[in-house]
């Protein structure tokens, strides 16, 4: 229908899965993005977007705590790529700013 000044419209999201708090970050790693690594070696590009409010602990997931078993989804991914990469012997250069 159509919608009036300041009326909110329902939305629906769907999601493909929901982690609750007595997952860990390696069990996440390996749910969400080692398929998304995996395809990388397949020659398929991926992205890994973090998407929540304030202090929903996207920054926690993505990057994590500094701790290595704490680690979040970049340094996994990046450790991942950067073995795998080694093993099939490949060299990996790697620049930002």
């Amino acid at each position: 229908g159509s919608k009036r000044p300041g009326q909110r419209m329902a939305k629906e999201y769907e999601f493909s899965r929901v982690f609750g708090p007595e997952e860990n970050q390696a069990q996440i790693y390996v749910e969400t993005t080692r398929p998304l690594v995996d395809a990388l070696f397949k020659g398929q590009s991926s992205l890994i977007f973090a998407y929540g409010v304030t202090n929903a602990g996207k920054s926690y997931t993505i990057m994590g705590s500094g701790e290595s078993e704490r680690s979040g989804l970049l340094p996994r991914a990046l450790d991942d790529i950067l073995r795998r990469a080694e093993d099939d012997g490949y060299s990996v250069s790697l620049s930002f700013i």
